[in-house]
C-alpha cells in the first residue's frame, strides 16, 4: 500500500494541488473592487470564532482546501432570518490551500500565496453565507485573521489592493453606521 500512495504522490494524479481553488482567491485587481466594510455590509452573515479544529481535505473544486472549524464569538451582520450563526455555535469555513498526508506521506502540499494560513486557537472574521445543503458549513466566505484585536488584510481579487490592517473595533463601529446592518440586527 505505501507503494501505491509513493505512486500517486509522485505520478499524474498529484496535478489535483495544481487547481485553482476559488475565484476570488490570489494577487490581482477587480476594477469593481470593494472595502472590507463593503465585502462586510454586503454579506449575508459577518461573525467572528475562533478555531478549535482544522482538518486538511479536498475543496469543493478539487484542490486541496483545510476545512475550519470556528466557535463564534460575536456576530456583526444578519442580513436575514438565520443568514448568521448564534453566540457559541460551532461552524465550518473552508480555507484555500493546505496539504494532505495519507499513511505518513505528503501527497500534496499548496498554499496561495498572500493568505493567512488557518491554526488553532486563532480568532477569524468571516463573512459568506449558510450551504444550502450543511448548516454548519459556511460558503463564499471572505476569511480575515485577527490578530491582536486587528483584523487583517487578504490579497482577495475584487478587494481594494489598498486595503490595509484594521482595528475590529473601529470595523464594528463602521457598520454600526449602515442601517440594517449591525449587531441589533442579529
Amino acid at each position: 500500500m505505501a507503494g501505491q500512495v509513493a505512486g500517486f504522490a509522485s505520478g499524474r494524479w498529484n496535478n489535483l494541488c495544481a487547481r485553482p481553488l476559488w475565484e476570488d482567491t490570489g494577487q490581482g485587481v477587480d476594477p469593481d473592487s470593494v472595502t472590507m466594510v463593503q465585502a462586510v455590509t454586503a454579506g449575508p452573515a459577518a461573525f467572528v470564532g475562533r478555531l478549535v479544529a482544522v482538518e486538511p481535505g479536498w475543496g469543493p473544486y478539487g484542490g486541496v482546501a483545510e476545512a475550519g472549524y470556528l466557535r463564534v464569538e460575536e456576530v456583526l451582520v444578519n442580513r436575514a432570518a438565520h443568514a448568521a450563526p448564534s453566540v457559541g455555535d460551532i461552524v465550518s469555513i473552508l480555507f484555500p490551500g493546505g496539504g494532505v498526508t495519507i499513511r505518513g506521506i505528503r501527497i500534496c502540499q499548496d498554499r496561495t500565496e498572500g493568505f493567512y494560513a488557518p491554526i488553532v486557537g486563532d480568532r477569524v472574521l468571516a463573512i459568506g453565507r449558510r450551504s444550502r445543503n450543511d448548516s454548519v458549513l459556511f460558503r463564499d466566505v471572505y476569511r480575515f485573521p485577527i490578530m491582536d484585536d486587528e483584523v487583517l488584510a487578504q490579497p482577495y481579487r475584487n478587494l481594494r489592493s489598498d486595503q490595509r490592517s484594521v482595528a475590529l473595533q473601529l470595523l464594528e463601529n463602521e457598520l454600526m453606521a449602515f442601517p440594517n446592518e449591525g449587531k441589533d440586527n442579529r
